[in-house]
This record gives structure tokens, sequence and C-alpha cells, in this order.
């Protein structure tokens, strides 16, 4: 079944949202959606969860993972702190990445 899917813009990583519709007030962004044809998007699947837009691994993917479920601090604060964190902890990992029946392996650098 396929169903349409809006996006709003809500926290934080709302990069997906900005690039469906800009800076724009939640006002507009309802009118927008109510007068427009949905159309398809592609997702992604990653260690079986499905995602749009973009899914951070490495360096990337272990800061969201250390703010995930952690109370947050005004603005970028706590992303900013976990990122100064990270840069003295974090350690590489190896990966496999299947896309289009191919497979790729690599070590994080």
């Amino acid at each position: 079944m396929k169903l349409p899917l809006v996006i709003f813009n809500g926290g934080t990583g709302n990069d997906f949202h900005w690039f469906l519709y800009g800076e724009i007030r939640l006002e507009k962004q309802i009118e927008t959606v109510l007068a427009v044809v949905p159309r398809p998007i592609d997702i992604g699947k990653c260690n079986d969860r499905l995602f749009i837009n973009g899914v951070g691994i490495g360096f990337e993917g272990e800061v969201a993972r250390e703010l995930t479920g952690k109370k947050k601090r005004a603005g970028k604060t706590s992303f900013m702190i976990t990122v100064l964190k990270e840069i003295f902890s974090y350690r590489s990992k190896a990966y496999q990445i299947t896309a289009d029946g191919k497979s790729f392996e690599r070590k994080d650098i």
C-alpha cells in the first residue's frame, strides 16, 4: 500500500524537512502539502531500519548514538560537547555495505 508522507520540522536533524520545504512556517507547510500531488521518494535500509535522506555512520553515527535518549541542553550545546568528547575517544570500525546487489567492505578512516 502506498501512503503519502509529510515531514514536519521538530527537534534536531531536520535536513530532510529543510530539503523539501526550505524555511517555511507550519501553516504554509500544511497549505502546501494539502495542495500538491504526492510523489515517490527513495528509502534506504541500515541494520534492518529504514531511513530517508541520509544515514550517519562512523564518527557521525557515533555522535548520534551518544545523543540518543539523553537530555538535551539549549541550542547546539549538547551536540558540540558530544562531538568534542568523541573526537578524543572514537575508534574507527569496519563496515560492510550492500547496495544494488553489490557488497563493499571498508575500514572507517
